[in-house]
């Protein structure tokens, strides 16, 4: 589905949806393709020993605990007993369900005590445990009502939902598996991140923070609907946790990294709704509501008094003089502003807002058109490899269709175009009537060339305005490019079958200039900013930034060289320049295409990278780059990330509740200089902060600090009616303060309100394994980068915080339980699989285990791939830690089709659904078969495994195939969806799997590479497979499992908590 499409969608409001419809039909979570059943899921849990996983010795055959999610059994609901305590015959239990929904509970005890009762019929010597939730003594009571019928939306009114969410319902049990063998582990019932999906083609779920039934988050990689109900949506905001400690004290027990990660801009999915704006320019003086004292915004926290002629700040508890302008009607009733309900001020109902502001109080200049810089290496290693064809071709494209591509465009966007190789080429496209050139159809308009020979003392020779150009007149310095450089006419044969060697042109250099170019661009956009788009195919070896070769093979690496190799060079060049160029609002993205003709393929990643973290960017490196097979996709991203860009001259600040306060930020910025203000020059969608909180003290006592609670008690009802006390909850503002491409001043606000608990147990069970995951993969990252420790130092505190989780849920959350039990909490199940694949993953794998393998990373990967942990969304960081694996050659009839529609929440287009993706499958070895063809997806690249023996009808289908003129040579294969369309269609399985493809690209900013491979190929690809004891880390998941459940009952045994805290905070983050 094209983006086009999907930004064209409208959704459809929830007064016009349809009433009392039944949820959907099941999916069969529980029907996975796999030996001994699946995992069911557990989202209506206990909050102690209910909600957790046993792994333990057995003794006996293990029969599958099948269950829906509301708690009851259906056929044959089968127990593991306990059993014996060794640690090296383990197997996997989740344990029974504790209901929370007022309206089930009572139905469901009865339930309980009826399966119970089969449970002894069938297995007399099973003994079930005995519920000891915290939390269990708040349902004691009478049901409560969680919302008002007259403020709930009527899709929602007048029905009850099960554990899953809204939209969702339970899942059909699967038939009871044969018994696995006695004393070995059944794996296909091991917690991991595919289980956790619906069945290919379930409508997506609906989601609200604070809907009837609360639970976490989806994870960032799957498909659902979200609706703000006064909090944001996760797509902009997630916790780490939703549900908050009370005290300072239990904060620190629990070990779980609390944070958010903040990504303003990000893109809404089909059926979502866009930020509300709000138009302060004329009906409120030109400024939005704003806390006198902490300068925060409204939101739908705060609270009016005096009839609305004062309100209390939620962030500070000041009371303010509500502003003239402001003043508005209260509901006696409700305590409710009247302009709230009706809808007239949405910053007081919802979670994410976008206010339009004409103050001067608001600008730091007059704003100007948006500028682009497109800076394009042209020596041979470019020209050899195909670099630079590909980027005049792309950039050729862009700017014809400039009004639907370049953000800016009706407001006077500019293109500005440099070329530099031992030297740097401006190009005045002033002149150009002067200067042409004869062709076959007449003359053509050109630019003339500036040429800069002086790189050590580098300036701009076109005055004023000459370096700025419209779209359409920059169309002329690429054809002045072409003739100077003929090997990069339109008529090249670059990017279509492979070639060992490009002659370049007469006289392309060797050498490149890079630093001295961008020190030029530097001078050139210093009054006015903009974004600058680089493309580096070799390493600057003269002017200003050149770098030394200081490598070397990856083999004959020590970790302390490599920890060495991973610091910026001495002078740290390119990152002072970030900074400079990040004060003035010039942001760099880095497009660092080294080729692997000639092998010099050595970048210097670790001294390039810093450049754009410091001033908002991003670095993707295309190793070893080809035009034949890395050209297309680079053209889809440097197209996304021209088209992307949404902010310019932007500045975030981060506001926290009273008890709260932030202490570290991670991602591409300029440090924050003032106070907690982060500087970023350009945001654009996938631009992504996080942020750490930590407890200053405690936070205040209200009505929901014994334990979570699906409903409020206050006064105070912002959002859809909700009887939330939003003003007594904890509370975390982002606001964003840019200038849109079309020259308007903006504010984007995106606020979210979490859950008070004095119960441990409800920390781990409102945990977002995505965030905690980001959180401590983006905090080892940076300190690798930083140099300040080895990466097998930084791996080690990763792995030893989240252990030490695991151990705080053991002990205090949890029952009494053999030693010979892994207990996990339900949410972070999948939290040990997937430190396990960052583990292995290029970026913190561990150097030993890659002995005598190919697949080795060099320093520049390992560098890049840092890097992107840094900067990356959590999206990303999860399909890194775990692979999503899909069989292309038996796809279910529902994959690569869109998805139906969820029957509470339709949309007017129904091709507007998102494509459906096949279930994943684990990722291990045992996944290839010699008549599979194997997807990869890693959040870095897109890999296609084809065996041996596929059906020749199914390769037809799944990738485009030529070939070479060379007798003998083999054929070329490239998967469709990543390349144009051919002349040769595909049928109607291709054209699916076509579809799956195009969906995985496109959500993909990070994509650096597709690759088809045969099964003897995957050696470099190991790490993909997490299960398996190879791949950088020299441990199985069932080992890592072990390894796990051993330390921390050394834990148990030894006093050693307070060292495991201090590795992980002692980690240096190269801050001064």
């Amino acid at each position: 589905m094209s983006g086009a499409r999907r930004a064209s969608m409208r959704p459809v409001a929830p007064e016009m949806m349809a009433r009392n419809v039944q949820p959907p039909p099941s999916p069969a979570f529980a029907q996975q393709p796999y030996a001994g059943g699946g995992w069911a899921p557990q989202q209506q849990m206990g909050a102690s020993d209910q909600d957790m996983m046993a792994v333990h010795g057995a003794a006996r055959p293990m029969p599958q605990d099948l269950y829906s999610m509301n708690g009851s059994v259906e056929g044959v609901n089968a127990h593991m007993a306990y059993a014996t305590q060794q640690m090296d015959r383990m197997s996997v239990q989740p344990l029974q369900p504790q209901a929370q929904d007022p309206y089930l509970y009572y139905q469901q005890q009865q339930q309980q005590q009826q399966e119970q009762q089969q449970q002894q019929q069938l297995y007399p010597s099973y003994a079930p445990v005995a519920p000891q939730s915290q939390s269990q003594a708040l349902h004691q009571g009478q049901p409560q009502t969680y919302m008002p019928a007259a403020a709930v939306p009527p899709f929602l009114q007048q029905q009850r939902y099960p554990a899953g969410g809204l939209g969702a319902s339970a899942p059909v049990p699967a038939p009871v598996s044969a018994p696995a063998p006695e004393n070995k582990l059944n794996t296909s019932v091991m917690p991991r991140p595919p289980l956790l999906d619906p069945a290919c083609g379930e409508p997506r779920a609906l989601y609200m923070r604070h809907g009837p039934n609360p639970h976490a988050p989806p994870r960032s990689n799957s498909a659902y609907i979200g609706i703000d109900d006064g909090s944001a949506i996760p797509r902009f905001v997630r916790l780490s946790t939703n549900a908050v400690a009370v005290s300072r004290a239990m904060h620190a027990k629990s070990a779980i990294p609390f944070g958010a990660l903040l990504m303003p801009f990000a893109r809404v999915a089909p059926g979502e709704y866009n930020v509300r704006e709000v138009d302060m320019r004329t009906m409120f003086g030109g400024g939005p509501l704003r806390c006198s004292r902490c300068r925060a915004y409204a939101n739908p926290g705060f609270k009016f008094l005096s009839g609305g002629a004062k309100f209390e700040c939620n962030l500070c508890r000041q009371v303010c003089d509500t502003p003239p302008e402001h003043m508005g009607e209260v509901d006696r009733a409700s305590g409710l502003r009247v302009d709230a309900l009706n809808g007239s001020r949405p910053e007081f109902q919802f979670g994410s807002v976008e206010y339009i502001v004409g103050s001067a109080d608001y600008l730091l200049r007059p704003p100007k058109p948006p500028a682009f810089v497109f800076v394009i290496d042209v020596s041979a290693s470019s020209l050899t490899s195909g670099l630079a064809a590909v980027v005049i071709n792309t950039l050729r494209y862009i700017l014809n269709n400039a009004e639907h591509v370049l953000p800016g465009y009706a407001a006077g966007a500019t293109v500005s175009i440099v070329t530099y190789d031992r030297g740097i080429q401006f190009y005045d496209c002033r002149q150009q009537q002067a200067l042409t050139q004869e062709q076959d159809n007449g003359m053509q308009e050109m630019a003339q060339i500036l040429h800069v020979v002086d790189v050590d003392d580098p300036f701009v020779p076109l005055g004023g305005e000459g370096f700025f150009c419209s779209p359409k007149k920059a169309l002329a310095a690429l054809d002045a490019i072409c003739a100077a450089w003929p090997a990069l006419a339109p008529s090249s044969n670059i990017g279509g079958e492979p070639v060992s060697s490009v002659p370049p042109a007469a006289g392309a250099s060797g050498s490149s200039c890079l630093g001295s170019a961008l020190a030029a661009i530097n001078m050139a956009l210093e009054a006015r900013g903009g974004k600058v788009f680089a493309f580096v195919a070799s390493m600057p070896t003269i002017g200003l930034g050149k770098l030394e070769r200081r490598g070397a093979p990856p083999a004959m690496l020590s970790e302390q060289r490599e920890t060495d190799l991973l610091k910026a060079s001495a002078d740290d060049f390119y990152g002072k320049l970030g900074s400079e160029m990040g004060e003035k609002y010039i942001s760099v993205d880095l497009f660092l295409c080294p080729s692997s003709i000639g092998g010099a393929a050595e970048l210097d990643v670790a001294s390039l990278a810093p450049l754009p973290k410091h001033c908002g960017g991003v670095a993707l490196l295309y190793a070893r780059f080809e035009a034949w097979r890395d050209g297309d996709v680079l053209s889809r991203q440097v197209l996304r990330a021209v088209s992307g860009v949404h902010a310019f001259e932007a500045m975030t600040r981060v506001r926290v509740s009273p008890g709260l306060e932030c202490t570290e930020y991670f991602g591409n910025f300029t440090r924050p200089l003032h106070g907690h203000e982060i500087l970023s020059p350009v945001m654009s969608s996938e631009s992504c902060v996080a942020v750490l909180l930590n407890h200053e003290d405690d936070l205040e006592k209200g009505a929901s600090d014994k334990s979570v609670m699906p409903h409020g008690t206050g006064s105070s009802a912002p959002g859809l009616n909700n009887p939330l006390d939003f003003a007594r909850m904890p509370c975390i503002q982002s606001a964003t303060l840019y200038t849109d491409p079309n020259g308007q001043r903006r504010i984007r606000v995106h606020t979210v309100f979490a859950q008070k608990t004095s119960s441990l147990a409800d920390v781990f069970k409102f945990a977002d394994v995505d965030c905690v995951l980001a959180l401590l993969a983006k905090r080892a990252a940076q300190a690798a980068l930083s140099g300040a420790e080895p990466v097998s130092k930084c791996r080690e505190a990763m792995v030893r915080r989240s252990i030490l989780m695991l151990y705080v849920y053991r002990k205090f959350c949890a029952t009494a339980a053999s030693s010979g039990q892994l207990i996990l909490p339900e949410a972070l199940k999948v939290l040990p699989v997937c430190l396990l694949g960052l583990s292995k993953s290029c970026a913190l794998s561990d150097r030993a285990s890659y002995a005598g393998r190919s697949g080795w990373p060099s320093v520049d990967e390992r560098a890049h791939a840092l890097s992107r942990l840094g900067s990356a969304p959590s999206g990303e960081i999860a399909a890194l830690a775990y692979p999503r694996i899909f069989a292309l050659e038996s796809l279910p009839p529902e994959a690569g089709e869109p998805l139906p529609c969820n029957s509470n929440y339709v949309l007017p287009d129904p091709s507007m659904e998102p494509v459906a993706l096949p279930n994943a499958l684990p990722a291990g070895s045992d996944q290839m078969e010699a008549s599979r063809v194997l997807l990869i997806e890693d959040g870095l690249t897109l890999t296609a495994v084809v065996g041996a023996e596929v059906n020749p009808d199914i390769l037809a289908e799944c990738f485009e195939i030529s070939y070479r003129a060379e007798d003998g040579a083999p054929a070329v294969f490239k998967l469709r969806g990543s390349v144009p369309l051919s002349s040769n269609p595909p049928g109607e399985y291709g054209m699916r799997v076509q579809r799956i493809v195009e969906h995985l690209v496109e959500s993909r900013f990070g994509l650096v590479g597709v690759r088809v491979l045969s099964y003897a190929d995957m050696d470099a690809n190991v790490h993909s497979f997490v299960e398996d004891k190879d791949g950088g880390f020299a441990l199985s998941y069932v080992e890592f499992l072990k390894y796990a459940h051993r330390k921390i009952m050394d834990l148990y045994s030894k006093d050693t908590v307070p060292k495991e805290f201090k590795a992980w905070e002692n980690l240096s983050q190269g801050w001064e």
